[in-house]
């Protein structure tokens, strides 16, 4: 058992934290499907409209959630850089509107 954890414990350190997230969120999605598709969980007794209203405000509040996530990480890298000194060198972040995050 203790070289079963010691394995998830290094998988855990060599996979980025992009990823984990990542596979977080498409697992979430698809067990969100799952549920819908199967009108089970909170998509049980609903007709279908309501059920197609739930599924896309539970959608639109998981990604909206991961987009809010992915904004304050870039603002926090951005915010490191800058106290890095690389302010004012060409160095940017881009936002999914590929506005640049200005570093100065």
């Amino acid at each position: 058992m203790e070289s079963a954890m010691s394995r998830a414990k290094q998988w855990n350190k060599s996979v980025p934290r992009v990823e984990l997230d990542q596979r977080a969120r498409d697992a979430r999605l698809r067990l969100e499907r799952i549920e819908f598709m199967a009108r089970s969980g909170p998509y049980e007794a609903l007709d279908d409209g309501a059920a197609d209203k739930l599924l896309a405000e539970r959608v639109e509040a998981l990604t909206s959630t991961e987009h809010s996530k992915w904004i304050s990480n870039q603002e926090n890298a951005a915010r490191r850089a800058g106290e890095r000194g690389l302010a004012g060198k060409g160095v940017t972040l881009r936002t999914l509107s590929s506005r640049p995050l200005s570093l100065n």
